[in-house]
């Protein structure tokens, strides 16, 4: 006599629990691409990355409700609620460790190493544009103190190079971390100003053919000498790694006796908190900095 063996059902909330949690993944990967490919509004990306991270709790709370089904009635789906919980969890980590971040540091969005004359942002039409029109905010005493507080390593940068060589070296380390440039420039020092000017270029030579005598285009005059002397600049754009954030940064290169001063000031576009995102940008443009400087050694 055979036996019709039958085989427990799946549990409906281990296979819905999977299904959301595998939709949230989707839905959240589909929110980071519209953000970094800027195809709709950040706000509006932020909203079907939130969805994901929503439909990732309700995953885990079916999750944790198929278990107790599984423990009480022997169903199946214990590999689907793992693979559930496995899923919600990776998506989860990121948000957790951003609400992490932002107990433990200051609500500041707006990082410089200069906190009592902190660096401009160019005012250049281009470079306003290029910030979607956004101008930092001042340095207020409260944020001053928040920023000494929670990133007391980042201090001004001083290099034994003159402002010149420093510029240069400013500019390749800027160009090897990727940072977009959308503004520049040059330091002018009094020696600049004082020095000689260049010697005016020769009247041009009219070539006869013939009779009929040929042109020459008239030459370029020489742009004017600045009158007093200028720091240096750089205006760059960088984004954030994973949702692909823009973030303003503005550099100044003074010249000192036989030293170059660089200050540097980064700042989020979007959110009130940037999660040490501007801090950390710094330290490794310093790290880069110094890898320039051991290279031309």
């Amino acid at each position: 006599m055979r036996r019709l063996i039958l085989e427990e059902p799946h549990s409906e909330a281990a296979v819905w629990s999977l299904r959301l949690a595998v939709f949230a993944i989707v839905l959240a990967g589909i929110g980071a691409v519209l953000i970094r490919s800027a195809v709709v509004e950040v706000t509006a990306g932020l909203t079907v990355f939130g969805t994901a991270i929503l439909l990732s709790c309700i995953a885990l709370l079916l999750a944790g409700a198929a278990m107790t089904v599984i423990w009480r009635t022997g169903r199946r789906g214990i590999s689907y609620v793992a693979f559930s919980v496995f899923l919600a969890l990776i998506l989860l980590a990121y948000p957790s460790w951003l609400a992490y971040t932002a107990m433990r540091l200051p609500l500041i969005n707006d990082i410089t190493t200069d906190v009592n004359d902190p660096p401009l942002f160019s005012s250049n039409e281009t470079a306003v544009k290029a910030r979607s029109g956004r101008a930092p905010s001042e340095m207020t005493e409260a944020r001053r103190l928040d920023q000494q507080r929670a990133y007391g390593d980042i201090q001004p940068i001083v290099i034994d190079v003159d402002v010149k060589e420093g510029y240069v070296i400013v500019r390749e380390a800027v160009r090897s971390l990727g940072w977009r440039i959308i503004e520049e420039a040059t330091p002018v020092t009094k020696e600049d100003i004082l020095a000689p000017p260049a010697r005016p270029a020769p009247p041009p030579v009219v070539l006869r053919r013939g009779a009929a005598a040929v042109p020459v285009p008239p030459q370029r005059p020489a742009p004017p000498k600045p009158r007093e002397p200028r720091d240096g600049r750089i205006d760059a754009v960088d984004k954030s790694l994973i949702m692909g954030f823009p973030d303003d940064i503005t550099i100044r290169i003074r010249s000192l006796p036989d030293q170059t001063r660089i200050d540097i000031r980064s700042a989020s576009r979007y959110g009130r908190h940037d999660f040490g995102a501007n801090a950390a940008r710094i330290k490794k443009f310093a790290r880069e900095l110094q890898a320039q400087l051991d290279a031309d050694q």
